[in-house]
């Protein structure tokens, strides 16, 4: 099948639910096929304003880090925010790789005083540093000498 989505939401949403549930009984083998429907459930969602179920599905499956790819310039705020809120609700490594993609989007899109904010809630003062470097703009961070 090329299109997933030619099925429409509630059979993504069906497939999203059976890869959950599978997920933690499955073999590396199985992983690598199911892969490519991952990306494509993925990327549907982000195209079909459905950001919020690709964070979903990437976090229970414990692939975070493959959202980067699919923030594009009109989704990635919506997202940074949902994620932002969902690391409030889970352990300190998962909120550290959450606030770190978050902090990272922030940056990738010159959300400086954004990307600030989730650098200092992670308590990062190497991205504070990095951060304060990158930004070019005096008149987003005023500091009086």
């Amino acid at each position: 099948m090329k299109n997933i989505g030619d099925w429409g939401h509630e059979y993504i949403r069906q497939l999203e639910k059976e890869i959950i549930q599978q997920w933690s009984f499955t073999c590396d083998t199985n992983i690598k096929m199911l892969m490519p429907l991952i990306n494509d459930i993925i990327n549907f969602n982000c195209n079909h304003h459905a950001e919020i179920q690709a964070c979903d599905l990437l976090m229970e499956i414990d692939l975070l880090h493959m959202l980067s790819q699919y923030m594009a310039k009109n989704t990635y705020q919506r997202m940074c925010m949902y994620l932002s809120s969902c690391s409030k609700y889970v352990d300190e490594m998962e909120r550290t790789k959450i606030m770190k993609l978050t902090c990272e989007q922030y940056l990738k899109f010159h959300e400086y005083s954004r990307s600030l904010i989730a650098a200092i809630q992670m308590n990062d003062n190497e991205m504070v540093n990095k951060i304060f470097s990158i930004c070019k703009d005096r008149s987003t961070f005023y500091c009086p000498k």
